[in-house]
């Protein structure tokens, strides 16, 4: 089978570029597929080598305007040229592309699209519905990363529940997230008498984690906080830190690929997000063993059940979780079963080969 994925960005940093890559080079490996990914532009120089390593096809657009119209045109030759089979969109910009090289670009390839989120800009613009529903409606078959993000598309598409539409929850590798030795606290200034909070995330609005350094500042002095990712938010982030007092206690690590050994470090894990399409730190943190607090949204809900949630953007009830619980301590089993990364793999697998039938 050939495959064709489609992300925004080059890399294995961010949360849909990494999940993706990473299914592809475990699908590869197990069923042998041809699989390329194809990215609009590349801010990671080492993505095509790390692919070709891999057996994975790379082809980057290297696009100066990942709004042009146009581009399904050239998609559309690439899918052809390539014989494809399968073309499967992640980004709200790719499964744009691909709904119009499906309907347009005169290919004979079957197409998915997995919708990764629960909310964004469009969503809270109804002219954006009916373009929205030209979209989804292109598409041979739809899946979402969990329950919440389902239900959300469907709401906001007015559509019923129907066997055009399935969910895949996101999976994580244990074995991966568990090897190794925990990071040295020491590495990070820290004490073996501090209580460490990690929390992990594109540094933007809407991972929340100003309520996070706002927790610190109400907490404790041994109470230090460990953010784990990188984006456009991190200058404001230091400053505000430094502005409630505790920039000496907030630690930016930047982007890291070694995130089990930092939450194996950490004492607890908190997770601010206003809207998540799915929980997938919540997932490495119970792995890890790490107890959580996340704010009551609905895909941590999903998660979570009721255990261990506060109020979005309230620090005082963050603080107070941290400090006096109680968090959510999952089990680790129930998780597993739920959001085991082979599982997720071969689900994936499963609907390729639906998607041949239809």
């Amino acid at each position: 089978m050939r495959i064709l994925e489609m992300i925004e960005l080059a890399g294995r940093h961010g949360g849909i570029e990494k999940l993706m890559t990473e299914t592809a080079v475990r699908m590869k490996a197990r069923h042998g597929h041809d699989i390329t990914m194809l990215t609009l532009y590349e801010p990671d120089p080492t993505y095509g080598a790390f692919l070709h390593d891999h057996g994975i096809g790379y082809v980057c657009l290297h696009t100066s305007n990942k709004y042009n119209p146009f581009l399904y045109r050239k998609v559309s030759r690439l899918i052809n040229a390539g014989h494809y089979d399968v073309v499967h969109a992640h980004n709200t910009t790719t499964q744009i592309i691909g709904a119009l090289a499906k309907r347009y670009g005169h290919t004979h390839a079957k197409y998915a699209l997995t919708e990764h989120q629960t909310g964004g800009i469009r969503r809270r613009m109804p002219f954006f519905r009916k373009a929205d529903q030209w979209v989804y409606d292109s598409y041979d078959l739809v899946t979402a990363v969990s329950v919440t993000a389902q239900e959300s598309l469907l709401r906001w598409l007015k559509q019923s529940p129907s066997p055009r539409y399935s969910v895949i929850c996101n999976g994580v590798d244990r074995k991966t997230l568990l090897n190794g030795q925990p990071c040295r606290r020491s590495d990070f200034g820290f004490n073996d008498g501090d209580t460490i909070v990690a929390c992990i995330g594109r540094l933007t609005s809407t991972k929340d984690h100003g309520t996070l350094i706002d927790a610190i500042a109400l907490l404790p002095p041994n109470y230090k906080a460990i953010i784990i990712g990188d984006g456009p938010d991190r200058t404001a982030l230091t400053q505000h830190a430094a502005e409630k007092g505790v920039a000496q206690r907030v630690v930016f690590t930047g982007k890291r690929s070694d995130v089990g050994a930092l939450l194996r470090m950490a004492d607890c894990y908190v997770s601010c997000s206003k809207e998540e399409g799915f929980g997938l730190t919540l997932v490495e943190a119970a792995f890890c063993q790490c107890p959580i607090a996340a704010s009551d949204i609905p895909a941590h809900r999903e998660i979570l059940g009721n255990d261990g949630l506060f109020p979005p953007e309230d620090s005082k009830a963050l603080a107070q979780l941290i400090q006096h619980g109680p968090m959510a301590t999952p089990d680790t089993d129930d998780i597993f079963q739920r959001y085991d990364f082979d599982q997720m793999v071969n689900q994936y697998e499963q609907l390729y080969q639906n998607l041949l039938k239809t």
